[in-house]
């Protein structure tokens, strides 16, 4: 009977939550101060029996040192009778143990043993301790006492019944109190109770009366303005429903919502009665399975809903009502809708624009071979034309001019590398570089019969893309530099190294040809040689690749080109 009362008053759950925290907070005072007291007797008695050994030591070892008996015990009977200290009793050995006096309630012959530590406890009131006596650093004697500590008990005693007399005063207080708010506080929540439950009726209009200007009115003022703001976020939400369900009916594709388990359809818009050919009055309550020509795939697709929340299936084999299939592109989610788990799918035809990318997949790989063949046609046209340079030059004695159909036919391969790389690259708008630049070396070696035994070739070439714009002048730069060093650094069958390193640094690439030759002579300015390749290299850097050029001419030649990536 009283718990149910608790359970329904909120008077009453105030006035026993207030007298718990209250009894609780007062335990943990009395508590603590019992805890202070315990530690500040405990500090007095150590210091005390600090205190004790020296004054007994200062005033007993002389005396037993001397064997003055007589004022040995005139110092004990004032010492006990005059109950100075608070020693309750004290036995004098001398250092073999024999009994030289005692004062006191204790059997000397059975003395209790020193107590380990010190502690205010009621059934311990005597602190039992022991000392030696000293003269001159030299044990002569101990002394055995106890130090009363009644006194402290019984403020400790006191304490507590002070303490528990003024926190049941102030519990009967609290209670006194807390039963006037209580009174005060709920006779106008009830008034605001019932007011509150007219508005969950649905009478938004109703406005509650709570005169004063205490928390309680406060609070009335808060629920009216409450009760204001519902009917504003109400309409609102009429609003937004209506404006949603416009756009659920008015959409091009296919929206419905069905129940999970049934896969039965709760909801759907017109167009899916226009894409599948179904009346709204067919389409509810018929399971949404039937849109589906792949019912297996369909249904495990639902379970995936229910695991996911939410799936998209790029293309699905559907069919109408007269059985005419198309494909389409499926969205389902798991929403609450009126505190029920649903799903809400969107089905949109995608026939036509699978057959415009269809289309555009075919026209676009007839393009690409056509990129490809215009390649492998330029790649064997500029090959044709290396070969005729190769049999021109065969058939001329004069080796200046055999050099420059040599070079000629260099340059025409430089350009063909890239179209022969193309060609065999599954990506036309870029090549590998590493594959590029390696194809181009190889063939200057062969093309100027290079001993391998005397010129070693080291190609170290990142493998990475680079565009066609870039490769072109990129392979003949390269071929220009490894044509010079294999004519100029190693003459009278010289023997060296030709290296060709390619990096890319962060914005840029870096191209580095290098030889360890006989280097450029003294004096001679490479960039003013007049010679059609080194003309053609700074030209190809600077203006179509847009970089930089630099030689140094320490321990054979080395050119360093570096320019940005195409963005």
């Amino acid at each position: 009977m009283i718990v149910r009362k608790i359970r329904s008053s909120l008077r009453l759950k105030l006035v026993l939550a207030s007298v718990i925290v209250e009894i609780v907070m007062l335990g943990l005072l009395l508590s603590n101060s019992v805890r202070l007291l315990n530690i500040a007797n405990e500090e007095h008695a150590e210091s005390h029996l600090q205190e004790i050994p020296l004054l007994l030591n200062a005033a007993l070892a002389p005396l037993l040192f001397q064997r003055d008996f007589a004022s040995i015990e005139d110092f004990l009977n004032d010492l006990i009778v005059g109950d100075q200290h608070g020693i309750s009793y004290i036995v004098i050995l001398d250092k073999s143990g024999q009994l030289y006096g005692s004062r006191g309630n204790v059997d000397p012959k059975n003395l209790p043993a020193s107590s380990e530590y010190i502690k205010i406890d009621a059934d311990q009131p005597i602190l039992h301790a022991s000392t030696p006596l000293k003269l001159a650093g030299r044990i002569i004697g101990k002394v055995r006492f106890g130090i009363s500590i009644a006194h402290l008990i019984e403020s400790k005693k006191s304490l507590i019944f002070q303490g528990s007399l003024i926190a049941s005063s102030e519990i009967i207080l609290t209670l006194v109190l807390l039963s006037f708010i209580g009174f005060m506080l709920t006779r106008h929540i009830t008034r605001l109770v019932a007011s509150t439950k007219l508005v969950s009726q649905g009478d938004h209009s109703l406005k509650i009366q709570v005169s004063g200007t205490d928390e309680i009115a406060v609070l009335a003022k808060s629920f009216n303005e409450m009760v204001s703001a519902v009917d504003e976020k109400t309409t609102a939400l009429k609003e937004s429903e209506e404006k949603y369900r416009s756009l659920f009916e008015t959409s091009s594709d296919a929206i419905f919502i069905y129940d999970p388990e049934s896969t039965n359809i709760i909801d759907a818009n017109l167009a899916t009665s226009k894409i599948y050919g179904y009346r709204k009055d067919e389409l509810i309550g018929m399971s949404c399975l039937k849109f589906s020509a792949e019912v297996k795939e369909s249904s495990s697709t639902i379970d995936k809903i229910r695991e996911q929340g939410e799936i998209n299936v790029p293309d699905r084999l559907h069919q109408k009502k007269d059985g005419t299939t198309f494909l389409a592109d499926i969205t389902g989610h798991s929403i609450q809708l009126n505190g029920k788990n649903v799903m809400f799918a969107v089905s949109k035809d995608i026939t036509e624009r699978r057959r415009a990318e269809e289309l555009i997949t075919t026209n676009l790989r007839e393009k690409e071979t056509l990129l490809q063949e215009i390649h492998h046609r330029v790649k064997n046209n500029m090959q044709v034309i290396s070969s005729l340079l190769k049999l021109q030059s065969n058939s001329i004695d004069n080796e200046q001019i055999k050099m420059a159909l040599k070079e000629s036919q260099s340059r025409v391969y430089s350009m063909s590398a890239v179209h022969e790389t193309l060609h065999e690259s599954e990506n036309l708008s870029e090549i590998d570089l590493n594959t590029y630049i390696s194809r181009i070396t190889n063939t200057i070696f062969q093309t100027y019969s290079a001993n391998p035994d005397q010129v070693i070739l080291k190609n170290t070439i990142e493998k990475m893309p680079i565009s066609i714009k870039q490769a072109s002048p990129l392979g003949l730069i390269v071929n220009e530099l490894i044509s010079n060093s294999l004519k100029y650094a190693f003459p009278d069958d010289r023997k060296g190294e030709i290296m060709v390193h390619m990096k890319k640094l962060e914005q840029e690439f870096e191209l580095i040809v290098m030889d360890d030759g006989v280097g450029i002579p003294e004096g001679l300015d490479w960039k003013s040689t007049g010679t059609l390749g080194m003309e053609l290299v700074r030209t190809l850097v600077e203006n179509q690749l847009d970089g930089s050029i630099d030689m140094e001419n320490q321990n054979g030649t080395k050119f360093t080109i570096k320019f940005n990536t195409d963005t």
